[in-house]
């Protein structure tokens, strides 16, 4: 059975748990999600002429999709993988076959 969710926990760590989906070819399997991480930083002089102020001027990224989004930068969960995310970053990734 195809299922993959997220669970929030009280300690800002969001886990993410992917098992399988049903994929393009109409089979049931894995991958279930992929994920990217990004860092971004910001040229606060870019904005300068616009009025608007940056105080923090980077931001770091998880992203998750039931498919890649683009063509660069995703990677596919694992059958009954689970992610840890604290602080937008990934602080830990187990496999739970």
């Amino acid at each position: 059975m195809p299922w993959n969710g997220e669970y929030p926990e009280q300690r800002q760590r969001v886990l993410r748990f992917s098992h399988q989906r049903t994929q393009q070819n109409g089979h049931i399997e894995a991958p279930g999600m992929y994920y990217q991480e990004r860092h971004c930083d910001c040229d606060p002089d870019a904005l300068q002429d616009s009025g608007v102020q940056i105080h923090n001027i980077a931001q770091d990224l998880v992203l998750f999709a039931s498919v890649p989004l683009s063509m660069d930068g995703w990677h596919a969960f694992a059958a009954s993988q689970v992610m840890v995310v604290k602080h937008d970053k990934i602080i830990a990734i187990r496999d739970l076959r």
